[in-house]
């Protein structure tokens, strides 16, 4: 299955896993997104850091890792343990 709208998606599924109280699955979401905006943000040069100016899906990659950071603190997501 192709995700158009990846990083929406990967926000929207963590949404729904804080309802469900599912948090680790929601930090996992949230965490993919993070990794996916950062990697929409990047030519994949050596040492060239990532653009956070690049817009993906009509916002910038620096809004879209701010959105799933906050997401994360805001559900104390970054308490959780990787076990």
């Amino acid at each position: 299955m192709e995700i158009k709208n990846k990083l929406a998606f990967y926000h929207n599924k963590a949404k729904q896993y804080i309802k469900a109280s599912k948090l680790k699955e929601a930090r996992d979401y949230l965490d993919m997104g993070i990794v996916v905006a950062t990697m929409n943000g990047k030519n994949f040069l050596p040492d060239e850091p990532c653009d956070n100016d690049y817009v993906v899906e009509g916002h910038t990659v620096a809004k879209w890792k701010m959105r799933f950071w906050v997401m994360i603190e805001n559900n104390n997501l970054d308490k959780l343990s990787y076990e």
